[in-house]
């Protein structure tokens, strides 16, 4: 599934002798929940997926207000 989140997210990216850095801020998202791949030797892709809690249909709080 496609996440619009990702397509608007800023990378930063630095070249050090030793590797290449990238940095990115990826709100609503857990370092676990993000995957990186190198695909053909030439391209980075960065993919997340997320659980969303299910709302207990069950569990109903109500106020009664009276004057």
């Amino acid at each position: 599934m496609y996440n619009s989140a990702f397509a608007n997210t800023r990378v930063d990216w630095k070249e050090t002798p030793e590797a290449h850095v990238f940095k990115s801020d990826l709100p609503g998202f857990k370092k676990e929940e993000v995957k990186m791949e190198i695909e053909e030797d030439k391209v980075l892709q960065i993919s997340g997926e997320r659980t969303m809690e299910k709302e207990d249909k069950n569990n109903v709080n109500s106020i009664e207000i009276s004057d």
